[in-house]
């Protein structure tokens, strides 16, 4: 029920009555591409979130810390007072009245325009997220849903009352015509007009209310819960009533993300373990021909002897040799005429060996994927039945190991130049102190595939984190050191800076520019909050260079 315009609408309804001398803390939006509105009042924090994506595609509140990882949004609209919030009849968006803006979420499914901020008399558009262009107007859409009275004669009374512009969600029709003494089947047609339109009044009235004077409930029927906003029904299973809508939908958005990201990591681990097993098919394939082909070793040690034994073994030149075999027929051998018969001998000697070593493998090597291949489709089994994402993980894990990162060789030459942090997992950071130690740090000790960091559009140290191979780092360690090289720029008393990242083969000295002076080819954007490293962490291999 969280996805319906009902639930909607009582949630709003619930945070008007919150927002009594409330502000816009700031707009940020998230890693999961979600758009956040952080509003403070005299009630609390509150967050007001649109989801354009899966799993909840709508709206919901929370009141949790910000996520570390944003993107700060619609800066013109921090500090400004919330005058009130309203939603629009029968029509999925979201509007809040900000003094002489109004910032518009449109959560209406496929629509490609996310937010709006517009003057509310002229309905210009001041700005806009989303993933197509700007409009110079925008205006609210009128609701897709017919007129009751328009409604076609055959429907049922319900259907009428859920899919029309009444919008009841089909558990509230069902129970307002059971308070209306109607039954839920009776078809529109043999309803008078004048009926047609009492019923119409009622169920307004009756949605009103459930809008205005909630009283929402958990229902829990054995591993489904669902949300409502008045008990409508006897429903078999555990009941329980809730303070508030927000809690409600909250604690629905949890559930969703939590089914979410168990069938994620279900349906990444099946296609991972697919793709294993068929590679391994493919491999016992190629391995069962090895197999096959391990009588030939007999024949080609046969033709060797055979050669050996023969008294032309010196000569060269010779394409094909009859030799009397081992049963006293004649055996027509094909040699390579740049070699000695006795040289072709021992060609064949070769491969004999070469096959045979190849056929041991190939049986040792069959043994080991068929026992892999039953770990694989136990798995499989095991898939179905785990009930959490952490399941999956753990799963994953015990058949993938994470690898062990190798050491990692830091510079030796010139390294008393440069700050040297640790950072999760093992990694270090490098960080320049001046202009000639951040040139040399990254034209001079970064390898190719080395991440390099720099805060954004400021003076500031480069840094390095060196990797072994071609793997990067996780995005954990990245953004450690990201916070740390944000502490070292000219942005370390800002709340947020944004810091580029890149790999060092995508890096370019631009000629004649000053020391130190890089141009990117390829770049990442992250932001982070600046992090002064723990002095006791930090450990500079020459105290006497100054910054």
């Amino acid at each position: 029920m969280i996805n319906h315009w009902l639930t909607l609408a009582a949630l709003i309804e619930e945070l008007h009555r919150h927002l009594d001398g409330a502000a816009i803390e700031q707009c940020y939006r998230t890693q999961e591409g979600e758009l956040c509105v952080a509003i403070e009042s005299a009630a609390g924090r509150r967050v007001v979130v649109l989801q354009p994506a899966q799993p909840i595609r709508g709206i919901y509140i929370h009141r949790a810390n910000p996520p570390r990882i944003r993107e700060p949004i619609l800066p013109q609209l921090q500090y400004m007072p919330v005058r009130g919030i309203r939603i629009a009849p029968a029509n999925r968006i979201v509007t809040f009245a900000l003094g002489d803006v109004e910032l518009v979420f449109i959560a209406i499914p496929g629509t490609r325009l996310f937010c709006v901020v517009r003057d509310p008399f002229s309905c210009q558009v001041v700005t806009a997220v989303g993933t197509e262009s700007v409009p110079q107007r925008w205006e609210l859409p009128e609701s897709p849903l017919p007129d009751p009275l328009d409604y076609r004669d055959d429907s049922p009374l319900s259907q009428v009352l859920s899919r029309s512009r009444i919008l009841l969600a089909s558990p509230y029709a069902v129970h307002f015509c059971h308070q209306q003494g109607l039954e839920p089947s009776l078809l529109w047609g043999s309803i008078a007009l004048a009926e047609r339109q009492r019923i119409i009044d009622q169920a307004y009235q009756y949605r009103q209310h459930l809008i205005e004077q909630p009283t929402p409930v958990l229902v829990r029927q054995g591993t489904e819960q669902l949300f409502l906003l008045a008990p409508v029904f006897e429903a078999e299973g555990e009941v329980e009533h809730l303070k508030s809508v927000e809690q409600g939908v909250y604690h629905i958005v949890r559930l969703r993300y939590r089914a979410w990201a168990l069938e994620r990591a279900r349906t990444q681990l099946h296609r991972r373990i697919q793709g294993e097993l068929q590679r391994i098919e493919h491999a016992k394939a190629a391995l069962q021909q090895d197999v096959v082909s391990a009588p030939e070793a007999d024949q080609l040690e046969q033709w060797g002897h055979l050669l050996i034994a023969h008294p032309q073994r010196h000569q060269r030149g010779i394409h094909t040799l009859s030799c009397q075999g081992w049963d006293g027929h004649s055996v027509d051998i094909t040699l390579d005429p740049s070699l000695t018969v006795l040289e072709n001998a021992e060609k064949f000697f070769a491969r004999a060996r070469k096959i045979r070593r190849a056929a041991k493998i190939a049986q040792d090597r069959l043994v080991q994927l068929s026992e892999r291949e039953q770990i694989l489709r136990d798995a499989l089994a095991q898939l179905d039945t785990i009930q959490s994402s952490g399941e999956a993980n753990t799963l994953e894990q015990r058949l993938y190991p994470p690898r062990q990162h190798p050491a990692i060789k830091l510079p030796v030459q010139g390294s008393t130049r440069f700050r040297e942090f640790p950072l999760p997992m093992g990694y270090v950071l490098l960080v320049g102190k001046d202009a000639r130690s951040n040139e040399e740090l990254t034209y001079r000790v970064a390898r190719p595939h080395d991440v390099w960091l720099h805060a954004r559009g400021v003076e500031g140290a480069h840094g390095l984190i060196p990797v072994a191979g071609r793997t990067l780092p996780p995005m954990p360690v990245i953004e450690s050191a990201a916070a740390i090289v944000a502490y070292y720029s000219g942005a370390r008393n800002a709340r947020y800076v944004p810091v580029s990242w890149t790999q060092r083969k995508y890096l370019r000295k631009p000629k004649g520019r000053r020391v130190g002076a890089v141009e990117m080819l390829r770049e990442s954007v992250i932001f982070v909050e600046p992090h002064h490293p723990a002095s006791s962490l930090e450990t500079e291999s020459n105290t006497n260079t100054s910054a």
